[in-house]
């Protein structure tokens, strides 16, 4: 069932290998059924690869994946950084700010003795807006 749906998802998207080793008997098990299978439906895929030589590329390319010369963590940080840059992934700035929120909302809620934003287990969640335990009003 896997299999099969590897088989489907590599004839119809473009596959990208990071951190997976080309020379791994297992990898090369499994790209040369689907391969064979597929024929001549299989994309073209890309894989990282901070070692590969010329001879190892081109061997690899006739089998269906281009190699990139790059180490993987910095192929990640630069698609991290453009995706950022074109606003398609939250910024770090952005997601450290939400922690931060998180971690203070927590710390209030703990310091109240409030297990969750509930008060009691005969609350109405819907309406605990409207009963706040310390009777102060809940401003939104």
């Amino acid at each position: 069932m896997i299999f099969n749906k590897l088989k489907d998802l590599m004839a119809t998207k473009t596959f990208l290998f990071v951190g997976y080793s080309l020379r791994d008997a297992d990898f090369q098990e499994v790209w040369n059924v689907i391969t064979t299978t597929l024929g001549r439906f299989t994309k073209l895929a890309y894989a990282i690869d901070i070692d590969v030589t010329p001879e190892v590329a081109s061997l690899w390319k006739q089998r269906g994946i281009e190699l990139v010369k790059t180490s993987d963590l910095l192929f990640v940080r630069a698609l991290r950084k453009r995706l950022e840059k074109e606003d398609l992934i939250p910024s770090e700035k952005l997601l450290e700010f939400m922690r931060r929120a998180q971690r203070q909302v927590s710390s209030t809620h703990y310091r109240m003795g409030q297990q969750s934003l509930v008060s009691s287990r005969n609350s109405d969640p819907l309406n605990s807006r409207n009963s706040e335990p310390s009777g102060k009003s809940h401003k939104g």
